[in-house]
């Protein structure tokens, strides 16, 4: 099963991190709960909510087969991420537990969005 994970957050690049494996830029895709936890690194978002992450990568760049502009549901920009095998199983396990918690997305160690993992 091919999982597409959309995010909106610095298109560009999200994007050009996404395609890239050896342009200097490092995506991670890592867990984080929107309730403190000993040992996690703690962000607060520009929304005013706060998220602790877990530092260790669910996916990275070499788990992504495809990265393509979109737009969301509300029209803004958007990337769509199709992820090779081993990724969208690591994904799949992980956000089945993770219901109603945030994910937390890095372009070079910087914290770029954190969607909600929703049924």
């Amino acid at each position: 099963m091919i999982h597409r994970l959309i995010i909106c957050s610095l298109t560009c690049l999200l994007l050009t991190a996404c395609q890239s494996n050896d342009g200097g830029y490092e995506f991670a895709i890592m867990p984080a709960w929107n309730h403190q936890m000993n040992g996690l690194q703690h962000y607060s978002l520009a929304n005013g909510n706060n998220i602790w992450v877990q530092k260790g990568a669910i996916v990275t760049a070499d788990d992504i087969k495809k990265a393509t502009y979109t737009q969301d549901n509300l029209g803004e920009p958007a990337v769509m991420i199709t992820l090779d095998a081993a990724g969208s199983a690591r994904m799949s396990r992980f956000t089945s537990g993770h219901l109603n918690q945030p994910l937390a997305v890095f372009v070079d160690d910087q914290l770029l969005s954190a969607p909600m993992v929703m049924s």
